[in-house]
């Protein structure tokens, strides 16, 4: 399963719109992008990425809130393409998507990516380098105090 969001940062710029995939099994970022706009653009780059690290295996559920990026046409035929299956929260409640939710709270209080950026491109830099601290760096308790990548790779070898 795979659960997305999108959280915002902002900047002297402007707004940046972050859209995370996070894999549930390993614990670890597979997809994000951030635009300049709330359109499908970055949901489906995130979405994209991921299914590079996942797999576009069948079957694989892609959670998400009920925002217009993931009903949106675009999003059901990468889904679709993908072999995805779709899965949103019932009502418009933050408590339903919690763990994408944490993700981004994680990521804005630990990783202070709550701050005023001077620039977008300053952002992005932040961005990349929390998100790889994050997989690299954060142990997680239900891993068995592994980081993700670690937990991924260990997973991979015993897979083969």
């Amino acid at each position: 399963m795979v659960c997305t969001d999108i959280t915002y940062i902002d900047t002297d710029e402007g707004f940046l719109y972050l859209s995370l995939a996070m894999d549930m099994f390993a614990r670890d970022i597979v997809g994000w992008a951030a635009k300049d706009t709330l359109g499908t653009e970055g949901p489906l780059a995130a979405l994209e990425m991921a299914a590079k690290t996942v797999g576009a295996v069948e079957g694989v559920v892609a959670f998400s809130d009920q925002g217009c990026q993931y009903a949106s046409h675009a999003y059901r035929e990468k889904l679709a393409e993908l072999g995805w299956i779709s899965s949103m929260t019932e009502e418009r409640h933050c408590c339903e998507n919690a763990k994408a939710e944490r993700l981004n709270g994680i990521l804005k209080g630990e990783y202070f990516l709550d701050r005023r950026f001077r620039t977008k491109a300053e952002a992005v830099e932040a961005i990349k380098e929390t998100v790889w601290i994050y997989n690299h760096r954060r142990l997680h308790e239900k891993l068995g105090y592994k980081t993700p990548a670690q937990f991924r790779a260990e997973w991979g070898k015993k897979a083969a």
